[in-house]
């Protein structure tokens, strides 16, 4: 039963983190356009197809979805630093090989930021 309570927990724990991503892009988007032009959010989205695979991937191999009981709060913020950076460069290089010239540098800054 708490093993089939924890399969639950992780799932939940990822379908958040899936929301989470989705709100920080949005955020980023809205961030940007009111620096400037920029142009519609559905010309963006593709980008989410990208960078879910890739936060999710590095969240389970940084063991983020494990127990992290044993953690200290220290070892947490730095796995999900690590993360964040890596998965910063992974997705940026994906994005700049997909579209090279498509795509606003500062948008994808601002998402990171967030």
């Amino acid at each position: 039963m708490l093993k089939e309570q924890a399969k639950q927990f992780t799932l939940l724990s990822k379908l958040i983190d899936i929301i989470l991503i989705y709100i920080a892009f949005a955020a980023a988007y809205e961030v940007r356009s009111k620096i400037g032009n920029i142009g519609d959010f559905y010309h963006y989205l593709w980008v989410l197809l990208v960078i879910i695979p890739v936060w999710h991937l590095l969240l389970s191999k940084y063991g983020m979805y494990a127990s992290t009981r044993t953690h200290s709060i220290p070892k947490l913020v730095s796995d999900l630093v690590k993360v964040h950076i890596i998965g910063g460069v992974i997705t940026a290089s994906l994005i700049y090989f997909i579209e090279p010239g498509g795509f606003r540098r500062i948008l994808f800054g601002i998402f990171i930021l967030l």
